[in-house]
């Protein structure tokens, strides 16, 4: 009767708590990869906001000295949810104006901010 429980394997307890360890190292894998992929579409969102304004300030740029107020807009059906606002403010220099453009989507912005000066 001794012999019947020298056998060898594994008890319930070391099943369940192999089982509880793989189940939580899961979870943990499966919330990173959902980060991985939520930073990843963020990444994306904002490199393309980033081309998005380099775009439109070489529009700007090209128009010649801005007068001073603002403008905004979308960027169409290529980009929908992006949507611009340009402000043109006057500087102490009177050949010179601050140019602010935002850039916005999903309820984050992106501001750039350059100065043009009158070309002669």
């Amino acid at each position: 009767m001794k012999d019947m429980w020298k056998k060898k394997g594994f008890t319930l307890i070391e099943v369940m708590i192999a089982i509880a360890i793989i189940a939580i190292a899961l979870v943990v894998i499966l919330h990173s990869y959902g980060l991985g992929i939520s930073m990843a579409n963020e990444s994306q969102d904002f490199s393309l906001a980033t081309l998005l304004a380099q775009g439109k300030m070489a529009e700007i740029e090209l128009e010649g000295f801005p007068e001073v107020g603002g403008e905004e807009g979308d960027f169409g059906e290529e980009y929908p949810g992006f949507t611009w606002r340009e402000r043109v403010a006057e500087t102490p220099m009177e050949d010179l104006r601050k140019v602010t453009l935002t850039i916005s989507w999903d309820e984050k912005n992106l501001e750039v901010v350059t100065y043009l000066a009158k070309r002669e």
